[in-house]
């Protein structure tokens, strides 16, 4: 095996490293140390060592020694010696690359987006990484291998569940793309990175138009879960146990949801920005209608609390609870 072939050892690594540009032997073990942040930390033998090993390789040379100086001895690396560091970053980047399959294990990913953006960001990441997505059912999703960075994948939200017209799949097979999957409105489609790009929206308008159709769905949803929400706590108050578990985690869901119609405003406000080409202001005093609405629901109910029945209380509580909540979410991030 040549010495380009031979993998570094971790202090030649770094040591040849820090003399990509001249240096002493005290700076090498400073820079080494600062480099891996405190990981790594050269002894005066191990460098001793190294450095006469490396010269007789012919991977450094000496480039300034003064005498008088307690320094003494410069070195710098040599042609020599960058080809063989040359040859053990490709080879470490190769191994990070595999390593990187491990995050796949087998053919299937259980994920849950509420994000229709990082999901498009995840699969194409995926693909990058020579999986491909080619099914998908309820938050799995299902892998094969392909040609790292084979696809591009994009997500559309279509106007009928589980359905998309004879239009919309002849104009998608008309630019080289391929529905994967339909899922309720989301449509995940995938282009072959050799025919070139592949958008689906280009222009603001378009866009405020895509995400407006996804924020309406979001709200919909909220409001489906709050029904679900209240029948779920009467459910527990009438002694089932299940029925406070499950309000539980409709609880959560509803602030998933309120959080994405918030993140979807903003994109779409960014989107307006866009179009009128005029920025709007930050306003560091902003403060969301839903957080002093939820406060006021929840002081009147406690203030007449005792008139009304558990039945009515609890659920009005929780309600103004996630209100209040999805309110400091919405305030910070419209003061940030």
């Amino acid at each position: 095996m040549s010495e380009k072939e031979t993998p570094l050892t971790e202090a030649f690594f770094y040591i040849l490293l820090a003399l990509r540009r001249p240096n002493h032997g005290y700076g090498v073990i400073q820079e080494v140390e600062e480099l891996t942040k405190g990981r790594v930390v050269l002894g005066a033998g191990t460098l001793y060592g190294a450095l006469q090993t490396m010269q007789k390789r012919g991977w450094i040379r000496i480039y300034s020694q003064d005498t008088e100086s307690r320094k003494k001895k410069e070195y710098i690396i040599t042609d020599k010696g960058r080809s063989v560091f040359e040859a053990e970053r490709n080879r470490l980047a190769e191994l990070l690359d595999n390593a990187k399959l491990m995050e796949v294990e087998g053919d299937d990913q259980i994920r849950l987006y509420f994000d229709k953006d990082k999901e498009t960001v995840w699969l194409n990441e995926m693909s990058g990484r020579g999986w491909a997505m080619n099914g998908f059912f309820a938050g799995f999703y299902r892998f094969e291998k392909c040609d790292p960075g084979e696809y591009i994948y994009q997500i559309d939200f279509g106007d009928e569940m589980y359905h998309v017209s004879d239009e919309y799949r002849g104009l998608m097979e008309d630019i080289g793309a391929e529905i994967v999957t339909l899922w309720g409105y989301w449509i995940i489609l995938r282009k072959r990175a050799a025919d070139g790009p592949f958008e689906l929206y280009t222009d603001p308008e378009s866009m405020i138009g895509h995400y407006t159709k996804i924020r309406r769905m979001f709200k919909a949803v909220t409001i489906l879960e709050l029904v679900g929400l209240f029948i779920e706590v009467g459910c527990g108050m009438a002694g089932n146990m299940f029925g406070w578990a499950f309000a539980v985690l409709i609880a959560a869901l509803v602030l998933v949801c309120i959080n994405a119609v918030v993140r979807t405003n903003e994109v779409i406000a960014e989107l307006e920005e866009q179009k009128s080409g005029i920025a709007a202001e930050k306003n560091s005093r902003y403060i969301s209608v839903l957080l002093p609405i939820g406060l006021l629901i929840n002081s009147g109910m406690i203030m007449i609390e005792e008139s009304v029945s558990s039945f009515i209380s609890y659920p009005v509580h929780i309600f103004a609870i996630i209100m209040m909540a999805a309110g400091l979410v919405q305030t910070m991030r419209k003061r940030s």
